[in-house]
């Protein structure tokens, strides 16, 4: 079901991830990320991979780390989406398996 008015606005996780790497000015790690953002690791993983894809974003590997920086003046995205509403209600989820035809 849609977002209604009523709803909570939240930033956006690209967004909150953008600025920590904008306001670090520097090279940071998934952990850092993490500890300045206050977000789960899965998350902050989809939204560097997004950052990268759209080139805001650029990782260095270094002894089997990754680092990122901020990369604004190579930015490919036409639309920046800050935040979003929650969905009051959540989705159904269907069921997968296929039907199933009767003997004769």
């Amino acid at each position: 079901m849609p977002a209604s008015r009523s709803a909570v606005v939240v930033t956006s996780t690209t967004a909150l991830v953008e600025q920590a790497l904008a306001q670090a000015q520097d090279f940071m790690t998934v952990p850092q990320i993490a500890a300045a953002v206050k977000l789960p690791p899965a998350s902050i993983m989809t939204a560097l991979r997004w950052l990268v894809k759209a080139k805001a974003a650029d990782r260095i590997e270094e002894s089997q780390q990754l680092y990122f920086f901020i990369t604004p003046e190579t930015d490919t995205r036409t639309k920046k989406v800050t935040e979003h509403r929650k969905e009051d209600e959540p989705r159904v989820v269907r069921n997968r398996r296929p039907y199933s035809r009767k003997a004769k």
